[in-house]
């Protein structure tokens, strides 16, 4: 199949609880010496699981593009 484009999408990471895009990982070492460990700055929420979202950039910019008018 030459010629077909993939589409491109967006990947975010939200919290399992709240939904907040506002998470970091636990510590530095981890996924490398230890196992993923991701903590919500909003809810408080510490855990291995997170939410990973995969986003249509058109859709985000017609978003984007009704908040402004």
């Amino acid at each position: 199949m030459l010629g077909k484009k993939k589409k491109k999408t967006i990947r975010i990471k939200v919290c399992p609880i709240c939904g907040s895009r506002n998470i970091k990982l636990s510590s530095a070492f981890d996924g490398w010496l230890t196992p993923e460990t991701y903590i919500c700055l909003e809810c408080g929420y510490t855990g291995p699981i997170i939410l990973e979202l995969q986003l249509d950039p058109n859709e985000l910019k017609e978003k984007e593009d009704d908040k402004e008018n």
